[in-house]
């Protein structure tokens, strides 16, 4: 089911569109407060450009959720390709919010394999937080990608990546 999005998110949504800067930093303002779930995508947009004039208060906006229904659905942006270029930011927001589910992550291992140095430093972080109860499927799946890079040649992520391994073999062992 779709969550209804009220009208005061309607009218942040408005400001963000809007062609004026200064209007639109005030939506991005509006959205610590007001801003649940549905809002994820846009923030997300904002960080397209990290030059962009948005990108920092949107980035500070996603590191602050509170909300646990947005925290997760922040976390489960790391499955969508259209992201795939985000997951630094996500993976950072992620567990700079707290938030320790293991629903994603195998996602988050992907990402840290397929994507620079930074990025898997920041994925690292948030997979060392994840707390129990574990996914099944998706440490069995985590295990599965570090073995294939493990067989594989190896870049300058290898040690990041040990250390990944290392803690997801202790999940593993607590499934």
């Amino acid at each position: 089911m779709t969550k209804k999005t009220s009208p005061k998110l309607k009218e942040i949504y408005k400001q963000l569109d809007n062609k004026d800067l200064s209007i639109q930093k005030k939506g991005v303002k509006a959205l610590r407060m007001h801003g649940d779930e549905t809002s994820i995508p846009r923030l997300l947009d904002l960080l397209k450009d990290p030059s962009g004039p948005l990108y920092a208060e949107a980035f500070t906006v996603l590191c602050e959720l509170k909300n646990s229904e947005a925290r997760a659905v922040l976390a489960g942006s790391i499955r969508k390709e259209v992201y795939s270029d985000r997951a630094k930011e996500i993976a950072a927001a992620s567990w700079q919010t707290g938030y320790t589910g293991s629903d994603d992550l195998s996602h988050f291992v992907k990402a840290a394999i397929h994507s620079d140095y930074e990025t898997a430093m920041e994925c690292m972080t948030f997979i060392e937080q994840v707390e129990p109860p574990f996914n099944d499927a998706e440490v069995s799946e985590s295990l599965l990608l570090l073995n294939d890079y493990f067989d594989g040649e190896k870049d300058d992520k290898e040690p990041l990546l040990r250390s990944i391994l290392a803690a997801v073999k202790l999940m593993y062992q607590r499934v």
